[in-house]
């Protein structure tokens, strides 16, 4: 069995979700990117502008990067949103004033609005809609939530997850030798060895042992 087969089915259904969010979420605005898997601590996915290039540099290329360790704990719907979460850093970065570093602005907070995904720094309600590290929520009922329950009516989008971390044996068993820590500022959240002094970089402050952490 040719397992390559593996590779271009999965990278072709992500590439093809952008496209077809493109579509309806941006009437088609944003150039396409090229999607990246990159496992990042405690990020579900990142943009950066123009990260890619030919070689006789003629043409550079977004990246949307995705994390697939959090892939197993979470719905596709949640995964899916993730993306779009990003593009809607492609769509400031194309057609708005994008903010200095890595900061989630009021126009990006409105564009995340605009199409049903609520911006929040906890991911739940309540939480402040700018900042540094953002996640968000899927407004029910909301425009995402309408095309995303469209486009996977039509199949499985995220076909595969990686097994370790979609096991709960083995999840709790790496849980056990680590100990949660919180950044009391930014909410930042962390995983190191018991008994150890996290620092947020950030914030300058060092970050608090917690009982639990998601």
């Amino acid at each position: 069995m040719d397992r390559t087969i593996h590779t271009a089915n999965f990278y072709l259904d992500l590439e093809l979700a952008y496209r077809f969010f493109n579509a309806r979420l941006f009437s088609g605005s944003l150039p396409a990117c090229l999607i990246t898997l990159q496992r990042k601590h405690g990020v579900g996915g990142f943009f950066a502008a123009n990260r890619f290039g030919q070689r006789d540099q003629r043409e550079y290329v977004h990246e949307i990067a995705l994390n697939p360790t959090l892939f197993a704990d979470q719905t596709e719907s949640r995964i899916l949103s993730i993306l779009v979460h990003e593009m809607c850093h492609v769509w400031q970065h194309e057609c708005g004033k994008p903010a200095r570093g890595r900061y989630h602005n009021r126009e990006w907070a409105r564009q995340m609005l605009s199409i049903g995904l609520n911006p929040s720094h906890t991911g739940k309600p309540g939480g402040r809609f700018t900042g540094d590290r953002m996640d968000h929520y899927i407004v029910g009922g909301g425009l995402f939530d309408r095309v995303c329950d469209e486009l996977l009516a039509t199949g499985s989008v995220v076909r595969y997850v990686e097994r370790d971390s979609g096991n709960p044996v083995v999840r709790e068993r790496k849980r056990a030798s680590k100990s949660p820590y919180c950044c009391e500022n930014c909410e930042l959240k962390v995983w190191g060895k018991p008994g150890i002094k996290v620092r947020c970089e950030d914030c300058d402050v060092i970050m608090v042992g917690t009982a639990s952490i998601r």
